[in-house]
């Protein structure tokens, strides 16, 4: 709409005001009066419950901006040791695999040269950017010590898996061991890695 048609209808109203008796403006005065009473009362309820919305919305921003900061502080600690673990996953990441690695294991240190048996089991994701590749390990020993050994290198040595469950039975005759472990590797998922 142009200012001149706006000028034009203002110009109207006034002179139609303006031939109006006494009477008639104060009639017309109290009518829109009544009339903008009552659409403030149909608008009052919405427009109330908009300010107390957002008076409960602003009240909940104070308090997450209250405890930002001890959020960031958190999530910096978190962050620090999650990067921390990472490094100490490079730095122990077995480039030959777990499977030859739990092999070399079981004939070097449990000096158990045949007989053993070592199962994988499927892959699990484990956190969002590792896999847990589970094994289980079966073989039969004589050797209390070399077996002691062996489960001090997987949880201990330089290159530690995940031990998981341990079973041992004696065997009927009393001199040998039937050992099962279940143990596991972390490594980067393959998704990470491309």
């Amino acid at each position: 709409m142009s200012v001149q048609v706006i000028e034009k209808i203002r110009q109207e109203v006034f002179g139609f005001y303006s031939t109006l008796s006494q009477r008639e403006r104060i009639i017309i005065a109290l009518l829109a009066i009544t009339v903008v009473i009552i659409a403030l009362s149909y608008l009052a309820p919405p427009i109330q419950q908009a300010f107390s919305a957002q008076q409960r919305e602003l009240k909940k921003l104070e308090v997450e901006i209250k405890a930002l900061p001890r959020l960031t502080e958190r999530y910096l600690r978190l962050k620090a040791r999650r990067n921390e673990i990472e490094s100490s996953y490079h730095a122990v990441e077995l480039k030959e695999g777990a499977l030859s690695h739990l092999e070399k294991l079981v004939t070097s240190v449990a000096g158990v040269s045949s007989g053993f048996n070592i199962k994988d089991l499927p892959v699990r994701k484990f956190g969002g950017a590792y896999e847990q590749a589970p094994f289980i390990v079966k073989f039969k020993t004589d050797d209390l010590k070399k077996l002691v050994k062996f489960l001090e290198e997987i949880v201990n040595g330089p290159k530690p898996l995940i031990l998981s469950r341990i079973i041992i039975n004696k065997l009927r005759n009393y001199s040998k061991l039937d050992v099962e472990i279940g143990v596991s590797s972390i490594r980067e998922s393959a998704a990470r890695q491309s």
